[in-house]
């Protein structure tokens, strides 16, 4: 069983990746503007997608893919702005790469975790001793 989950896993992480080279490769070959510039936001980002199949989608069933992405603070005020120009290039460059039958669900954007040490401590002085926290 395990094997099966790890191999739904390896699968689900190839083909996000797949996506997410996809569009910043549709991205980069616009050249300039907005589309680089999500580009570059894509590229300091973790991506994940999950899969709504079988909902309509106009006459044709279609499978919904929703989009996170996960990133530093820039990438994370941009993506969840949706009037953003950076947000409607990422838009138009996954519904470009998406399969026929899929069509871009939502596109939500997340702020990254900070690595922390094992011990869990050490951060707290050492964010203080950087003077970033009073």
């Amino acid at each position: 069983m395990a094997d099966i989950v790890d191999d739904t896993r390896t699968a689900q992480w190839q083909r996000d990746e797949e996506l997410l080279a996809s569009a910043t490769k549709y991205l980069i070959s616009g050249g300039a503007g907005a589309e680089l510039n999500a580009a570059h936001l894509v590229l300091a980002c973790e991506f994940r997608s999950e899969y709504d199949f079988n909902r309509s989608f106009g006459p044709f069933a279609s499978t919904y893919v929703n989009v996170e992405m996960r990133g530093p603070r820039a990438a994370y005020e941009v993506f969840r702005d949706d009037d953003h120009a950076a947000t409607q290039a990422l838009r138009t460059a996954l519904q470009a790469v998406l399969g026929h039958d899929e069509a871009l669900g939502s596109l939500s954007a997340r702020a990254s975790h900070v690595q922390i040490d094992p011990d869990g401590v050490d951060w707290h002085r050492r964010t203080r001793a950087q003077g970033t926290v009073e």
